[in-house]
């Protein structure tokens, strides 16, 4: 009999457990689940990340274990080490295995999930280090995304830059790193329709344009209204940590829009379905590939 598997997504902003599509578990004791870049750094968070794995899995489950940006981004900072992660390896549960996505991995399960709705489209997604976007044939991964402005925008508020300055810069930055991201992988420019998923939705939500077919200079309409209303503040002192995201957000779905798709391709935020990564996994495992 094939046991349950269980499939564990450690992003950039916590670790989320699932036993199936949609079946998302706590983690044991109900304490806040680990970001497995942090717990990787300490023999004692080691231990506590691999006894809660045993907790979930017990005898009766696999489990596999994938990272994602923000263990990538630890590894290439040398926050973290490859020696540090191998340590992690051998202490998980029997049945249990630990891999660091590749940005395309991640790219190509998330789009797996996306074909369970959209046939064809290409995906636009966001999380909290890295977005991933394209089709089948041509996916790319841009390293970097709201955790970065985040940082600027949260990082200089007690120093020289004012917050409009401190939004100019984040704007600037990311009009970079995306300009320098398309010429280096040879990115190309995307047209008929677009999905956005994962992070996006919220920010769709949040600017009222969820479950609207709209042209991409329309919506680069919208981004830039709400990133002008930004601006329009003085500082940011009454900001709450939730409107400092949605400011990050923004302004790099305005750089990544502007440089990567036709004005003239069409956009849509759906809420009718949830694109993971760990979707596509059981969707492939499902599968036999």
């Amino acid at each position: 009999m094939m046991h349950a598997m269980l499939v564990i997504d450690c992003g950039s902003g916590g670790t989320r457990v699932w036993r199936a599509v949609g079946e998302r578990l706590s983690w044991p004791g109900g304490s806040r689940a680990p970001v497995l870049s942090e717990c990787c750094r300490t023999e004692e968070g080691r231990a506590a990340f691999a006894a809660g794995l045993g907790s979930l899995a017990g005898s009766e489950s696999t489990c596999f274990v994938g990272a994602t940006a923000g263990m990538r981004s630890a590894l290439e900072s040398g926050a973290i080490t490859e020696a540090e992660v191998d340590l992690l390896r051998k202490q998980l549960p029997s049945g249990c295995e630990l891999q660091v996505l590749s940005p395309l991995d991640e790219a190509r399960l998330e789009l797996r999930a996306m074909r369970q709705a959209e046939a064809s489209a290409a995906m636009l997604s966001m999380g909290g280090k890295s977005m991933q976007l394209g089709r089948e044939d041509a996916l790319h991964s841009l390293p970097f995304a709201m955790h970065l402005g985040f940082g600027i925008l949260t990082g200089h508020r007690d120093r020289a830059l004012s917050w409009p300055e401190r939004l100019a810069l984040v704007s600037a930055t990311y009009e970079r790193l995306t300009a320098e991201a398309k010429l280096r992988q040879n990115i190309p420019t995307i047209e008929g329709l677009v999905v956005g998923v994962t992070d996006t939705v919220q920010v769709a939500a949040q600017l009222g344009v969820l479950n609207k077919v709209m042209a991409a200079e329309q919506f680069l309409q919208v981004l830039a209204k709400a990133a002008a209303q930004f601006a329009a503040q003085d500082n940011d002192a009454d900001l709450k940590r939730e409107e400092h995201v949605l400011a990050a957000r923004i302004l790099l779905l305005q750089a990544v829009i502007s440089q990567l798709l036709l004005p003239s391709a069409q956009i849509i935020f759906r809420d009718d379905f949830t694109v993971t990564w760990t979707a596509g996994f059981f969707l492939e495992r499902a599968a036999g590939q």
